[in-house]
């Protein structure tokens, strides 16, 4: 058997592969003996919308983490790559001026690359993701923790930012 639905597919006697996007999903459908041990076959379908929500979902994570990886390794071409060529800045959360405004990418990459110039290290943590995909708009939401290093005359220093990106 095969998955079918239009994506791009071959046979494999007693299971589909289909590949959706960047990712490529195998789906047993008859038990198999995998290491001496019998190992059923899914009783759950596993659909195509639901395959593309999954393949979606991972793209999302994935241009999350790249945005926290970019920042802490200093990847300025990484962390340009997740955005468009303008975006929304908005920190009124815990910095009331400037107002939310759009400015070119990079001038804003620019910007941050000159700021984060004066940490030694940071270290972003991402995590509870949620999204809300429809067709092809989505929003990822996801809980951070960012620590940075920095060294000033009076010795050395950390802060710690915690909040939610958007």
């Amino acid at each position: 058997g095969s998955l079918q639905a239009g994506v791009d597919h071959f046979d494999l006697p007693g299971c589909g592969q289909a590949v959706i996007g960047r990712h490529a999903f195998t789906v047993f459908l008859e038990s198999r003996f995998i290491a001496g041990k019998l190992i059923p076959a899914p009783q759950i379908p596993i659909d195509i919308d639901t395959l593309r929500r999954l393949n979606d979902e991972t793209d999302l994570r994935d241009l999350i983490h790249r945005y926290a990886f970019g920042l802490d390794t200093r990847d300025w071409e990484l962390w340009r790559s997740i955005f468009t060529d303008e975006v929304l800045i908005d920190t009124s959360d815990y910095e009331p001026e400037p107002p939310p405004r759009r400015l070119p990418v990079d001038v804003y990459v620019s910007y941050v690359s000159r700021l984060f110039a004066g940490f030694e290290a940071t270290q972003h943590f991402i995590g509870t993701h949620r999204f809300a995909i429809d067709g092809d708009h989505a929003m990822i939401t996801a809980h951070f923790r960012a620590e940075h290093w920095a060294t000033t005359t009076h010795g050395s220093d950390r802060y710690t930012m915690f909040g939610t990106y958007s």
